[in-house]
């Protein structure tokens, strides 16, 4: 059960290393998404920042609570294909 224990939380450790590598593409995204719109805003005078800095936000909190809602059910899941692997 111990190995079990440990095999779990390296994969669900490996979710969390997931989640935080789309945390980290979706902050690049939007900073490309800025520098791609400086000119823009120059021009315009529109804030086009807030809006992707929302969006990136909105992705963050999607992924957050997904990984939240379906901890123990992944467990579960990890769980079973340890035990059948073995």
């Amino acid at each position: 059960m111990l190995r079990q224990n440990k095999k779990a939380e390296a994969i669900l450790s490996d979710a969390a290393a997931l989640r935080e590598k789309e945390r980290i593409v979706c902050e690049e995204e939007r900073s490309d998404k800025i520098n791609s719109y400086h000119d823009e805003l120059k021009k315009s005078g529109e804030e086009h920042c807030s809006a992707t800095a929302a969006e990136c936000s909105a992705v963050i909190k999607r992924l957050d609570d997904e990984f939240s809602k379906n901890r123990d059910k992944w467990t579960d899941e990890i769980y079973k294909n340890i035990i059948s692997v073995e």
